[in-house]
């Protein structure tokens, strides 16, 4: 089990620490994750969002329009921040999880040509 901080005061300075730990986990593959790290770098959350929208598949952008709420207002008061970054997280794994599958099925497949 992890550890829980006490303090219920979430700053802005901690919300983007906790965002850059889970974008660095995030290599980018293709053009539109390109284009979504730099809308989201720039505070253009709607263009993340849309382009999330237009690729539902698509885990890189799916996390990232979520982390754009992190920092809402309400979102901090209510607790949501945590659930935004929960659901970031686990997309992050997702894509992951795919990646390794994918890149052990092209090693295997070289093995048997």
């Amino acid at each position: 089990m992890v550890a829980t901080s006490t303090s219920n005061e979430l700053t802005k300075e901690q919300i983007q620490r906790a965002i850059d730990l889970i974008i660095d986990r995030m290599p980018q593959q293709t053009e539109l994750h390109q284009e979504a790290l730099t809308a989201f770098r720039q505070g253009n959350y709607a263009l993340v969002k849309r382009l999330a929208a237009f690729n539902p598949l698509d885990r890189y952008c799916k996390a990232l329009s979520f982390m754009g709420g992190a920092f809402n207002p309400q979102a901090i008061s209510s607790g949501n921040t945590f659930t935004i970054l929960n659901e970031s997280i686990l997309n992050v794994a997702e894509l992951a999880k795919e990646r390794t599958a994918t890149e052990l099925g092209a090693d295997i497949a070289q093995i048997f040509g």
